[in-house]
This record gives C-alpha cells, sequence and structure tokens, in this order.
C-alpha cells in the first residue's frame, strides 16, 4: 500500500473493506498486514461491524487477542448498540469472554 492510498479503502461494489472480511474469516496474518500498513482496527464496515465484534462472532479468540493488543477497544458499540462481550455470551464462546472480562 502506498503513502497515498486510503489504507481503510471501501470498493464501491463491496460491502466490506477488506480487514472486516479477514476478520470475519479469521485470517490472522491478514487482518496484522492491514493493521500494520495502518489500517483503523476499530473501523466499521457499511452494516457497523467492526473487526472485534466479526472476529467474536466467529469464535477467533487468537485474532480477538490481536485486535485487543493493537488498539481494538472493547468498549465500542456495534451498530446494535451492543458491547463486544455481548456478542461472545450471545455465540457461547466462554474462552473469548475471559478475554474480554
Amino acid at each position: 500500500m502506498g503513502e497515498a492510498e486510503d489504507e481503510n479503502f471501501l470498493h464501491p461494489k463491496r460491502t466490506e473493506q477488506p480487514i472486516s472480511r479477514a476478520a470475519r474469516a479469521g485470517y490472522q496474518e491478514i487482518v496484522e498486514l492491514l493493521i500494520n500498513h495502518g489500517v483503523d482496527p476499530n473501523y466499521r464496515n457499511a452494516a457497523g461491524g467492526t473487526p472485534l465484534v466479526l472476529a467474536i462472532q466467529r469464535g477467533h479468540l487468537d485474532l480477538v487477542r490481536f485486535l485487543l493488543a493493537n488498539g481494538a477497544d472493547p468498549l465500542l458499540e456495534c451498530a446494535w448498540g451492543q458491547f463486544p462481550i455481548l456478542h461472545s455470551v450471545y455465540r457461547g464462546h466462554v474462552e473469548i469472554l475471559k478475554v474480554l472480562l
């Protein structure tokens, strides 16, 4: 990525930024690369979800740890008005819940 490029670029025909797709799929290496190149770990996709919430919903424990260690805000409400911790409870992800506590 060049300096003049928008790190949080959203293609006009897509609904998610690369970081959102990678977080949802659990592709930690891609998320790390994007964050290391300036992508905001709290950036919201078109639906208002953050990478942290997307990773929590899919149970990607190591990715959740990485995002928290790299600036993801565990107190940032998602577009649905819920905190990340609630998503771990709703999905039954006990280990993620422990990390968030």
